[in-house]
C-alpha cells in the first residue's frame, strides 16, 4: 500500500489501462459491488453526452447554499488525477 499521497496517486493512475476496452464487463463488475454496500445517503447520478461537468457544478453549488454536505466524484480529469474527488 502506498505510503505518501503522490504514492497513492501514482498507484491509482497505474490501475488504469491505456487502451480503451470496449464492453460492458468492468462496469457491470463495478455495479455488482456498488449495490453490495449499504447507502447511508441520498446519491445524484449525472450521465449523458454533454455538461455534466456544469450540471455537477450547478447541483454542488445548490447544495452548499443549502447547509448539505456533498462529495463529487467526475472523470475524467483534466490535468491532475485529484480534480476527480472533491
Amino acid at each position: 500500500m502506498p505510503k505518501s499521497l503522490d504514492a497513492w496517486l501514482d498507484f491509482i493512475q497505474a490501475q488504469h489501462p491505456a487502451d480503451i476496452e470496449l464492453g460492458l464487463d468492468r462496469s457491470r463488475k463495478v455495479f455488482n459491488r456498488l449495490i453490495e454496500l449499504p447507502l447511508k445517503s441520498q446519491t445524484i447520478t449525472v450521465a449523458g453526452t454533454n455538461g455534466k461537468g456544469t450540471t455537477v457544478a450547478m447541483l454542488e453549488s445548490l447544495a452548499s447554499v443549502n447547509n448539505l454536505s456533498v462529495v463529487s466524484f467526475t472523470s475524467p480529469h483534466l490535468f491532475d488525477y485529484r480534480e476527480r474527488i472533491k
